[in-house]
């Protein structure tokens, strides 16, 4: 996982939550925190050998830090939205990585995401306090 934002963290959690080992690259000491808490490994670099990796952050240097970790014939899942243009470089190609976009809620009539999301919340209740950084009063929102 690239991005330990919300996204990222949220992604993590879950993907911890069906026991899968996850590392997540993270910039700050809170995130680096946050992503133990919901059972991730906070690395400061992706290793280079992933069968899967998850973009988060959604802009070239993130894109092409999932590009070079992911092994040969692996995916990349990009969630969110590219604001500026992102450039595909020959290593996608040359490595056939399958590019997976995902954005919004996805329900079929075999799973719904709703009902996942708050099976992850029940069973890893602590997961409030990795995301919720800062509280703020009514009163402090002018």
């Amino acid at each position: 996982m690239v991005g330990a934002g919300s996204i990222g963290l949220l992604c993590a959690a879950a993907l911890v939550a069906r026991g899968v080992d996850t590392d997540i690259v993270a910039r700050h000491p809170h995130q680096k925190e946050s992503a133990a808490l919901v059972g991730a490994t906070p690395v400061d670099a992706a290793r280079g050998d992933y069968g899967t990796t998850f973009d988060a952050v959604c802009n070239q240097r993130a894109f092409d830090m999932c590009v070079n970790a992911t092994m040969p014939r692996g995916s990349l899942v990009e969630f969110g939205m590219f604001w500026e243009p992102v450039t595909l470089s020959n290593a996608i190609l040359m490595k056939e990585i399958t590019l997976l976009p995902s954005i919004f809620y996805g329900h079929d009539s075999t799973s719904d995401d709703f009902v996942t999301a708050a099976r992850v919340l029940a069973d890893l209740p602590h997961l409030a306090d990795a995301l919720v950084t800062h509280r703020f009063t009514l009163d402090d929102a002018p």
